[in-house]
């Protein structure tokens, strides 16, 4: 393209950057791998970065990215369709078309009134099998590959006649992936309508109620129990819906909630740690505590560097603990949460270590910043009074809590220079100063 009558300097010249944008049906894995030619012409510029996207990070990101390669290995030729494993890769199929900007050309297909299926077709006509089994996690570069392709592209028109039924259901099509485990998976249940309040959601599992009235495990994505407590005689396990989660737990995180339990059906998913209870009704609070209170941890424990690597890295909503130790441990590195388990309330309020204490507010759960060190102080940064309060009953009283339930210490994990500078250029998270900056004696 040529570009006449502009004013341009060697200056303006010199900041172009290249930047290569991956096609989104471009036969190629979603990595950032650069190819070499590419890596050649680059080197042309004048000090320029080199700069590279695909579909995923164009995007933002895809929710493919959070499920665990062994999950992904799922993905065979014996799906049930509405079995967790089905409606997981259902969900990820969503997930591709949201990601690649199809999403939205569904309306032009005529899906409510159509008497055969038709997203399967024009899907594999954009996007080629090759790239759709890329987005599961399947290696299309494989000696193997060529004996399963075939195969695996009819799971994939499944998948898609699953999606299909399931927006004839709700009539509309869903808009993006939390839109379609919110309100798409479980939108008939409506096996706890009968009760009328739930106090406190411990976690939440997949199941559902044997004819005979017995609780089952069956693991069916039909249906949603919570593990409840303070509900009296009935403390255990309930249905519940998925309205009534939203009352424990925000839009956002509940998403990755139930992608949770449809990755790990067998299991419990606790409830996430969120907002104050006089925010929880207000879908715009930030309800990222857990990372809000590390934030405040003495510098001397989490450095300025690696508190910008959990603010880069957490969430801006609720994260489970279970969550928050992966990201500690897979990204920031240089921290971790060992739980106290016994005498929790006692320790937080005498210990002389550095703590994240849990309590129950209202149906929530929150989280405050203890720090056990020069007498004690507590820090909310959900609430106005932001800084340190002297660690007392007059505290406790003041900030409304009263006990901790959990407890977690906050504990120093060391690092050397070596390991900083490889996990700096493999994250791409800053663990050590950079040149400009002056390099305390601190380890970051």
């Amino acid at each position: 393209m040529f570009f006449s009558n502009l004013n341009w300097n060697e200056e303006s010249l010199n900041d172009l950057k290249v930047f290569k944008i991956t096609p989104v049906n471009f036969p190629a894995s979603i990595t950032n791998k650069v190819d070499r030619y590419f890596n050649e012409f680059s080197k042309q510029q004048a000090g320029g970065q080199v700069c590279y996207s695909d579909h995923a990070s164009i995007s933002g990101g895809s929710f493919v990215q959070q499920v665990p390669s062994n999950v992904l290995t799922r993905f065979n030729g014996e799906i049930e369709p509405l079995s967790p494993t089905g409606m997981l890769f259902a969900f990820l199929l969503v997930d591709f078309l949201k990601s690649t900007f199809f999403i939205e050309s569904l309306r032009e297909l005529n899906i409510m009134t159509s008497e055969t299926p038709v997203i399967f077709d024009r899907v594999i006509q954009t996007f080629g099998i090759d790239r759709v089994l890329q987005h599961f996690g399947q290696n299309t570069t494989a000696s193997s590959y060529s004996f399963v392709k075939q195969r695996l592209r009819e799971v994939v028109r499944g998948l898609c006649c699953t999606f299909e039924e399931a927006c004839k259901r709700a009539n509309r099509i869903a808009s993006t992936p939390s839109d379609f485990l919110l309100n798409f998976i479980w939108q008939n249940q409506n096996a706890s309508n009968s009760i009328v309040t739930i106090p406190n959601v411990v976690s939440i599992r997949l199941g559902q109620f044997n004819n005979d009235g017995r609780l089952s495990r069956i693991r069916n994505p039909g249906s949603l129990e919570a593990r409840v407590s303070g509900f009296g005689a009935t403390s255990g396990f309930v249905p519940i819906s998925i309205p009534q989660l939203k009352k424990f737990v925000s839009k956002r995180s509940l998403a990755e909630l139930l992608l949770e339990l449809l990755c790990n059906p067998q299991v419990e998913a606790n409830v996430p740690l969120g907002a104050r209870d006089d925010d929880h009704d207000h879908e715009h609070e930030r309800r990222d505590c857990l990372k809000a209170a590390i934030l405040e941890a003495p510098d001397v424990l989490l450095s300025p560097y690696g508190k910008r690597r959990v603010d880069a890295v957490f969430p801006e909503h609720e994260v489970t603990i279970a969550h928050a130790r992966s990201l500690l441990s897979s990204k920031v590195k240089t921290i971790r949460l060992k739980e106290i388990t016994q005498n929790v309330h006692n320790y937080a309020m005498n210990s002389d270590e550095v703590m994240v204490g849990v309590f129950n507010d209202g149906p929530l759960k929150h989280c405050v910043l203890i720090d056990g060190s020069n007498s004690g102080c507590i820090t909310d940064p959900a609430t106005s009074f932001k800084k340190g309060l002297v660690r007392s009953k007059r505290t406790l009283k003041k900030l409304q809590i009263d006990k901790f339930r959990q407890l977690f210490v906050v504990k120093r994990v060391e690092m050397n220079t070596k390991t900083r500078a490889s996990s700096a250029k493999r994250l791409g998270l800053p663990f050590l100063p950079s040149v400009s900056e002056n390099d305390s004696k601190s380890a970051p």
